[in-house]
């Protein structure tokens, strides 16, 4: 007894079971629920074989042992909804759930009763409900009548009241509701749907008044009203789709004018402008406008569409003479840049003007074929003549430049040494380079650089010092372009 003891108290933390009544149940129910399975997996971990009353005598002492009572409880609050007021209930209530298992080992499918209802009481068996677990209305064996269910069954909560199923009403279940009525057997069945509320039996006859869209015919049964036999039901462009109990206004074809009878173009009163009434039969048809007078100005063909038509720009290799259709093979005459294919059918083609010399480009562009008129275009800025805009498609490079794969790469002139090593640094750019006077040199106006001179002080008229330069300095960086390099080769 002592190790269970110890297990509950090092296992489950002590919060008290108080708390809301509601919660007490569920979570006891809960304690039941998973203490069920505990006995099913233990007796299954022990001897498996299926058959849980067979493996449950096989068990021996084993079967009410503290040993298996331990391993049951551990899994007593799992999934638990509220898992910490199911630790606190399991140890308030030890010394209970050890009674019952050691001493009451006959009765254990009644653990909810004992625990739940007779000893927390935080429960009520079902049918019973509140403090003092009265019946509900109807008995507790079977409340509300059967028809509904009894708020706080099985709980200490609730004030009973039922609440019933969409068939009934009444304090106790046993009116039917609405649009019901009640057979033979008590039991209460839904009207026909062309009732408006009560009625005495299921069929159309039955109704004491029809529902909205039916009306009673001679028998006294309320029948579907074909609101479509009624004038204006829809308005014009629309007509009439008849239901049960309804109808529904839908669109005429767009052919229609003045109304219709069905979807389609065939069913039409008249036909609309751009439509015209099918030869020998009802319906409207198309009016093929491009095959008249369209209107369309030059450069523009007609397209005709259902009830209409429009007018379309020709392709761009067709010349102002315009075009019948849409595509190049459709023109007229051939534009600018384009001529008409001998081959029949294919109509305007491109004429590459590069190749035949028509278009002549001035140097560092080239001539970039495209639909119709061609163009110059600059060569890339790092070639000087060229085949393409590309940076691969160089001919020949500026100064500075090698051409290299067909591209203008940068020439390194520093490695040919074109500054003074002594007094210069070399400094390669794109194309070029620059000598810059090394630190504490500086350039003259004849383009060398000298070492600097420290200034000498004098005093002036009043008595104070000034600085004086000993010689006339300028710019200590050159470039490429100010000296010539007789290394350098232009390519």
């Amino acid at each position: 007894m002592l190790t269970l003891t110890l297990f509950l108290l090092n296992t489950f933390v002590a919060f008290g079971s108080s708390g809301k009544v509601g919660d007490n149940c569920n979570t006891c129910r809960d304690i039941v629920k998973n203490f069920k399975k505990g006995l099913d997996k233990t007796a299954k971990d022990h001897f498996g074989g299926g058959d849980t009353a067979w493996e449950e005598s096989r068990l021996g002492s084993f079967a009410r042992s503290e040993t298996r009572l331990l391993e049951i409880l551990e899994g007593a609050c799992e999934g638990a909804a509220k898992e910490s007021r199911c630790h606190a209930i399991v140890e308030e209530y030890e010394e209970k759930i050890e009674e019952y298992w050691f001493n009451k080992h006959k009765e254990l499918d009644q653990l909810e009763k004992y625990l739940c209802i007779d000893t927390m009481q935080a429960c009520c068996p079902e049918g019973q409900y509140g403090k003092e677990c009265k019946d509900c209305p109807g008995g507790s064996k079977s409340p509300c009548n059967g028809h509904g269910t009894c708020k706080g069954s099985g709980t200490r909560e609730g004030n009973g009241k039922c609440k019933c199923d969409d068939a009934y009403q009444g304090d106790l279940c046993d009116e039917c509701s609405e649009k019901y009525y009640k057979d033979t057997n008590g039991s209460c069945l839904a009207c026909d749907e062309s009732c408006e509320s009560s009625c005495s039996d299921g069929t159309n006859k039955g109704c004491d008044s029809c529902k909205e869209g039916y009306v009673q015919d001679e028998e006294q049964a309320c029948v579907d009203k074909n609101e479509c036999d009624e004038d204006d039901t829809c308005v014009e462009g629309k007509f009439c789709v008849n239901s049960k109990g309804s109808y529904e206004c839908k669109d005429c074809h767009a052919s229609c004018e003045g109304g219709c009878t069905e979807a389609s173009r065939f069913n039409c009163v008249q036909c609309k402008s751009g439509w015209k009434a099918i030869e020998g039969q009802q319906g409207c048809e198309d009016v093929n406008e491009c095959e008249g007078e369209h209107g369309c100005s030059a450069g523009t063909y007609c397209k005709n569409t259902d009830g209409k038509h429009e007018c379309l720009s020709c392709h761009s290799s067709c010349s102002t003479e315009g075009c019948t259709g849409e595509g190049p093979d459709k023109c007229l005459v051939c534009s600018n840049g384009w001529e008409m294919n001998s081959e029949e059918g294919t109509g305007c083609v491109d004429v590459d003007q590069c190749k035949t010399k028509e278009v002549q480009c001035k140097h560092g562009e080239v001539c970039v074929n495209s639909e119709g008129p061609d163009k110059c275009e600059a060569c890339h800025e790092t070639c000087k003549e060229c085949v393409g805009t590309e940076a691969g498609n160089c001919l020949s490079c500026y100064p500075g430049f090698a051409l290299i794969d067909s591209k203008c790469k940068d020439i390194n002139e520093c490695s040919n040494d074109p500054c003074n090593e002594k007094t210069e640094n070399c400094n390669n750019t794109p194309g070029s380079y620059s000598c810059k006077c090394k630190k504490g040199w500086v350039r003259t106006k004849q383009g060398d650089c000298k070492k600097k001179k420290t200034k000498s002080k004098k005093k002036n008229k009043k008595g104070n010092t000034e600085d004086t330069p000993k010689q006339n300095e300028s710019e200590s960086t050159v470039t490429s372009s100010d000296k010539e390099d007789p290394k350098k080769t232009e390519l």
